[in-house]
């Protein structure tokens, strides 16, 4: 019992015999008083922590989903920008000899010819696609191994492929000769199409550097790429190519078309 017990016991008339007992006593209540006290106010706390960080979790989940929705928004613009210059048409197949390509690619002059003799040959409907000035001014080169036809903005891949079968049929009536040869159309392929497109035209540019008509073999673009002799009953494979394993050359089915032809001096002629 301490002394300011005794004493305030003491002067409240309290007998010595109990002053022990009932200073035992008070002092466990206000030891009990003051746990009580501690132990609301620190519910309180926790009371006011658990609110504080709900309100801060709130917060950052409203940042969060407002990133992410800002990441959509620039992915989403980032694609219709992709989907816009994909929307475009290319057409090549006139660098029969790719050794040659320098000599055979066009001039900006000769470029913008054709391309202003082709779309006064399209249809009103498939004009109003073509945006003429960017396909003119496409490109920094001086000299173009193919030609692109550029669409306007507001035109979708469908819009393509209205471009390229239009294009497609002028080639058939012979109106759009490159190098008194008929290229051929194609939508501008994805990055995963781009390396068999390349390759199919150069075996296709080298069949027809020897002789061999486009009506006497097809191609499928694959992947892998193959192409085939169609002259028969049954279809032979003449040529594979996949990017990771390269080409695969069918020497007795390459004889058919080209005669003594020699697998290895094509393959040098392809990888040149």
């Amino acid at each position: 019992m301490s002394a300011a017990m005794s004493g305030l016991l003491e002067e409240c008339g309290v007998p010595p015999e109990k002053r022990q007992k009932l200073s035992d006593g008070m002092e466990g209540f206000m030891t009990k008083l003051v746990d009580n006290a501690i132990q609301q106010a620190v519910d309180a706390s926790d009371t006011r922590w658990d609110a504080r960080c709900e309100e801060l979790m709130i917060r950052f989940m409203a940042q969060v989903d407002a990133k992410i929705a800002e990441s959509e928004k620039r992915t989403d613009v980032k694609f219709e920008e992709l989907m816009r210059r994909l929307t475009l048409v290319e057409v090549k197949g006139y660098i029969t000899d790719w050794s040659k390509r320098n000599e055979l690619a066009l001039t900006r002059t000769e470029m913008k010819m054709w391309v202003e003799s082709m779309v006064a040959q399209v249809g009103e409907e498939v004009k109003t696609l073509i945006d003429v000035q960017a396909t003119l001014n496409s490109g920094s080169r001086v000299l173009f191994t193919r030609v692109d036809v550029c669409l306007v903005q507001a035109a979708v891949r469908d819009d393509a492929w209205k471009v390229k079968k239009e294009i497609d049929m002028l080639i058939s009536k012979g109106g759009c000769k490159i190098r008194s040869l008929d290229p051929y159309v194609i939508v501008e392929p994805s990055p995963e199409r781009r390396p068999y497109l390349q390759a199919g035209g150069r075996f296709l540019g080298y069949l027809e550097k020897h002789g061999v008509s486009k009506v006497n073999v097809k191609a499928e673009w694959g992947p892998p790429l193959r192409v085939y002799d169609i002259r028969g009953a049954r279809p032979a494979q003449l040529a594979q190519f996949d990017t990771l394993t390269g080409w695969s050359l069918q020497q007795a089915a390459l004889e058919s078309l080209i005669p003594d032809v020699q697998v290895e001096q094509v393959m040098a002629d392809l990888r040149k």
